[in-house]
């Protein structure tokens, strides 16, 4: 066969596979291929969803842990509005006794002079309550091992804010033997504004009104209920407490009998 016969046939073949006349082996093996690459392509879908699911489920275990391990947000803003609350809540309180102790003032204002305008005076730092000392108690003779002497009270008036406020006014203590049946009264002290100012004392840490209360009447227990009643003299307003203090008492020997001879 010459090379002319060659390139006939050649083409012709070429002819043939253009118009789709293709054998029907070749045919079969083209769809084997195809058949086999889909499946290895949904193989590969599937193995890479189930790695997908267990990128998911491994950043979900990976957010629960961290959760575990630091607060929330939403847990930390509660923490904080509760602590808000409570701080209004605090002031609250501390303002309503404010208005109760100038209540009271107001009633008890009867053919005194007036104060000032409810307006004018919170603009002013004013008395909003009263404080006793933890020094607060019995008044120490000059010989350590004696009783007390009496009483010593330590009264600082404090502003809205806590804060120690000289303010002079009128003061009023009371004190009760509580073990003590019956009358437990055991004293009455009052000072008037001119004596209280001239009890102020500011050392250190110490700011305060030093009140000393002698015995009127000694109590029988060491344990006592004190009240302390303060008057503003500016804003009339009056404030009461009460606080147990403890005190030195005389210490009783039993009386002993002497041998008589006969």
């Amino acid at each position: 066969m010459t090379n002319d016969e060659r390139m006939t046939n050649a083409e012709c073949l070429r002819d043939r596979w253009v118009g789709h006349s293709c054998p029907t082996s070749l045919r079969r093996s083209s769809l084997v291929i195809r058949h086999s690459l889909v499946i290895r392509h949904s193989s590969f879908v599937i193995c890479l969803a189930r790695h997908s699911s267990f990128v998911i489920l491994a950043t979900a275990i990976a957010i629960a842990i961290s959760g575990c391990c630091s607060p929330a947000p939403i847990n930390i803003q509660l923490r904080k509005e509760k602590q808000q609350l409570e701080s209004q809540i605090a002031d609250l309180q501390q303002q309503l006794q404010a208005d109760r102790a100038r209540i009271a003032g107001l009633e008890k204002q009867a053919g005194t002079v007036p104060t000032l305008p409810q307006d004018r005076l919170e603009k002013l730092v004013t008395v909003h309550g009263i404080r006793l000392g933890r020094l607060t108690g019995g008044d120490p003779a000059s010989v350590p091992s004696a009783p007390d002497e009496g009483l010593k009270i330590y009264l600082t008036p404090i502003d809205e804010t806590g804060e120690a406020l000289k303010a002079t006014g009128t003061v009023e203590v009371n004190a009760f033997d509580l073990d003590l049946p019956g009358d437990n009264h055991v004293g009455r002290w009052t000072f008037d504004s001119a004596a209280l100012k001239s009890r102020w004392r500011s050392l250190g840490m110490l700011r305060a009104f030093v009140l000393e209360c002698p015995w009127q009447k000694p109590p029988q227990h060491p344990k006592l209920a004190v009240k302390v009643t303060f008057r503003d003299e500016l804003t009339g307003r009056i404030y009461d407490q009460l606080q147990d203090v403890h005190v030195k008492i005389p210490t009783t020997r039993p009386a002993t009998r002497t041998a008589t001879s006969r």
